[in-house]
């Protein structure tokens, strides 16, 4: 099956994660890939709206060179906490924490693939969070 890119990132991308982090003892159904595709479309609305309020254009969120990383791991957290297929692993009880990486979205520094930062407008983060307010 080809895979389908859903915001920063592919399906496949997100099948591959959750089956490692598995250890391979996991076959994604089509329900189960249906809820992961899901879970990325999730994260990346997640990230997206985070980011904006920010002051961050559209443009240069999906310009932003560690989307697909914290896509994945932001929607890797979300399959998880939604399924329960992927038991704790013994002896590493904040596992999972590891992937759930949305408080970093307040101040993450972002950069383009050439590595240029991406400058935040703060008077559009301003409009954003009024408008969310009233």
């Amino acid at each position: 099956m080809m895979a389908t890119t859903i915001g920063f990132t592919t399906d496949e991308a997100l099948y591959a994660q959750i089956e490692k982090i598995a250890d391979g003892n996991i076959v994604l159904s089509a329900a189960d890939k249906a809820i992961a595709d899901r879970r990325l479309r999730h994260a990346y609305n997640l990230i997206v709206a985070a980011l904006v309020k920010r002051g961050v254009a559209k443009a240069d969120v999906d310009a932003w060179a560690d989307g697909a990383d914290y896509q994945l791991d932001i929607a890797t957290y979300f399959y998880v906490v939604n399924t329960a297929q992927v038991r704790q692993r013994p002896g590493d009880t904040d596992w999972l924490d590891r992937f759930d990486r949305r408080d970093e979205l307040a101040d993450v520094t972002l950069l383009d693939a050439d590595g240029a930062e991406v400058a935040a407008d703060e008077d559009v983060a301003v409009e954003v969070w009024e408008l969310e307010e009233s």
